[in-house]
Order: C-alpha cells, then structure tokens, then sequence
C-alpha cells in the first residue's frame, strides 16, 4: 500500500476548484480524486496517499443509474479510517466536463469514460487504419464533452502519405490543433506539454491498435501499460489496456489512459455534432426552412454546397448517418422516459393505496 502523503493540489484540485462554486463540505469529510474502479471498490488519490475507497450504502441505493456513482477522474466527498487505512465515499462533486458514449448494446444507457478533462486526446494512427468518418464521431463526442480536442496523428513513422492525411484532419474542423508523432520512437511525444500546465488533466482516446499507451509510457518515461501489436490481417488493434486509469505525468500533468473503442455511439451531442461540422452547421443557418433536413428541401445552402462540392459526398453522408443517430436516441431516450414514469406513478399508486388500507 502506497504510503506517500498526497497534496491534492497536485492532482489538479486548484484547476478544477477555480471553475467553480466555492463547494461547503463539512469537516470529518475529505477530499479526494478517483484514479480507477475495480468490480465493487475505487482508488483515490487525496491527502492520506493513494487508498482503497467503496460507496456509501445509502448513495448506492439513491444511484438511478452507474452514471450516478464515480467515474474516473471525479472528485468526491469521503470519510477516512485511519486504521484500515481505507475510504467511504459520501458524494460526487459537481462535474466540470464528461466524456460519455452510449453504453454498447442495445439498451439506451449512458456510459461516462471520464470527467474533469482539460484535453480529450484524441488517437489515430496514420498507417492503414486511418479513417477520417471514425474521427468525425470522436470529434462529436469530444467537442459535447465540454473538454478541449485535440487530434493526434500517431505511428508517422509507419505512413508514407503523412502530409496529406495532415491536411485531411485540419479540413475536418479547422479550430482543433493536429498533431503528428511516433510514439515508438518518441518523436513528437512532447507536443503534448505544449497544452497542459502541472495540475491540468488530459484524456487518451481513440481505437485499438492506435498508441495510446505507447503514448502514455513515453510520457511517463517508463513501461507502465501493456502494448501489443495490431493484426497484419486488417490492422486492428488488439485490446491490451483493459480498464480506464488516471496517472500523474513527471511534470504534474495528468493523464487518463483508456480502453481502445471498437464502438464508439452517441450520446446527447447535438451541440457537438455542430462544433463537429462547423462547415456544414453554419450553411444551414442560411437555408430557407429553420427545419431544413438538407435532403431534397428547396432553399438548401447544404444541398448547395454539395452539388457544387463545396462539401464531400463522404462527409454530407456521415453527417447524415450521425443526425439520423441522434435522432433515434432522442426518440428512445424519450420512450425510456414515459416507461420510468409510468412505472414511478404505478409504485406510487400503490403505496397510497397501501396507506389507506
């Protein structure tokens, strides 16, 4: 067990604190961050070291959903035994940002990946994986998210058309910075210090097989995650981070390394899918009908600018394919709704008539 005395300062307390509220706790509670989650417990960072933590019963019970019970990266309220050494947490503090995707299957549920983000780091590797419909969708994700994209262009030492694929990440959306790096070999690694001061926090997303924790070992100056190779078949990454973890860098930065994401939907980013595609968002603001579904309306600026190819065909079809998501979500977020309440009024139909009985 660690024994390290923490100053929470240093894991980006000040960062997070100064964007909000001046937060009241009472004195027996501490302060503390969460690093991991295992199957029914959490890590902390705070001012007793790095300590096991678990859930309070009664916040477990209020919890509607996971999303209401800590997530990589929130700060929480907690009460410490000093003598098992050990944390129970009493309550999240406000979230500043949230990176979060709809739970993969079929039922419509968020899933948080991680909170309190200064940057999302978003992985791509430059070889034959590339793919710029997938990172439509991250850049979606991250611009809703709250947190600062930033592109990251990896594995440059195994792509012959670098210069191009450069020029087609900055086309996607010009006010997010591109980066290009081997993370192997450490070239370009140190970009990344450009956007972070000690006590910010960032996030590595992106594929499997794309380098994030040969990312995150460089930055760490040691081998720390597991890396395996991509399949010579078809260039996907094999799974070797399995869980999300948050680490602090040698300089003070933080970084949350994550698991690669072989599906990737969305989750309430209508605003994000705008920032996305600035290009086609704004051209709709100039088309005839306010509801415009840039399809075979007439007055359309989109349909405009995609016959004249202002806009790729590729492009226009994917922001298509992602609204047409968005809106399938709206609805059946909608339904699950109406079936909580109906179900919340029936239980409590029944404890009225229980009462009077």
């Amino acid at each position: 067990m660690c024994t390290v005395t923490y100053n929470i300062e240093n894991v980006g307390w000040n960062a997070y604190r100064n964007s909000l509220p001046e937060i009241e706790h009472k004195a027996e509670n501490y302060i503390g961050r969460v690093t991991s989650e295992h199957k029914n417990s959490y890590q902390l960072y705070c001012q007793f070291g790095e300590i096991d933590a678990s859930i309070m019963g009664r916040f477990r019970h209020h919890a509607q959903s996971k999303n209401d019970l800590p997530a990589i990266g929130d700060w929480v309220l907690f009460e410490y035994s000093s003598l098992e050494h050990n944390a129970i947490i009493k309550k999240i503090l406000p979230r500043k940002t949230k990176f979060s995707r709809k739970k993969a299957g079929y039922k419509t549920q968020e899933q948080i990946v991680a909170t309190n983000i200064d940057f999302v780091f978003l992985v791509a590797a430059a070889e034959d994986n590339f793919n710029l419909r997938r990172m439509e969708r991250y850049l979606t994700l991250a611009c809703e998210s709250g947190a600062q994209p930033v592109i990251i262009l990896n594995k440059i030492d195994l792509c012959p058309a670098l210069e191009d694929r450069i020029e087609k990440m900055n086309k996607l959306t010009p006010d997010v910075p591109v980066m290009s790096m081997s993370a192997l070999s450490g070239d370009g690694v140190s970009q990344i210090s450009d956007f972070l001061s000690p006590g910010q926090t960032g996030a590595l997303l992106g594929s499997s097989g794309a380098g994030k924790s040969t990312i995150l070992n460089s930055l760490l100056g040691r081998e720390t995650q597991k890396t395996m190779g991509v399949r010579s078949s078809d260039g996907t990454g094999r799974h070797t981070t399995s869980t999300r973890e948050l680490f602090i860098l040698p300089n003070g930065v933080l970084m949350i390394d994550t698991p690669g994401m072989r599906e990737l939907q969305l989750w309430d980013s209508e605003d994000g899918l705008d920032q996305a595609f600035q290009d086609i968002s704004q051209l709709a603001d100039s088309c005839k009908f306010r509801d415009c579904s840039h399809t075979n309306e007439p007055g359309c600026a989109v349909e405009g600018a995609r016959q004249v190819g202002s806009i790729t065909e590729e492009r226009y079809q994917s922001y298509q394919k992602l609204q047409r998501e968005l809106n399938f979500l709206s609805h059946s977020q909608n339904a699950l709704s109406r079936k909580n309440k109906k179900k919340k009024d029936k239980n409590l139909s029944k404890a009225i008539k229980r009462f009077y009985r």
